[in-house]
């Protein structure tokens, strides 16, 4: 996998922080229940885009996140 450089992390994070808030409900890969941001994204270690999750300590790497859209569970 190709490393990123500091810009394209940085237009990661900002596109992430600008399409979904802290609170946004995600699927995270290797997780079968839903997931709750409780931050923005950010740089960790200037070397990767990361996020962390209610009820978790740790960081979670933002590509294995995937924003869940809320309309697919609106019964319709």
């Amino acid at each position: 996998m190709k490393r990123l450089s500091m810009e394209e992390l940085q237009q990661q994070i900002n596109d992430w922080n600008s399409k979904y808030p802290v609170g946004t409900t995600v699927k995270v890969e290797g997780y079968d229940e839903e997931k709750v941001t409780k931050t923005e994204a950010r740089i960790l270690f200037e070397q990767k885009a990361v996020i962390y999750l209610e009820g978790h300590n740790g960081y979670f790497d933002l590509v294995d996140c995937a924003p869940i859209d809320e309309s697919e569970d609106s019964g319709d």
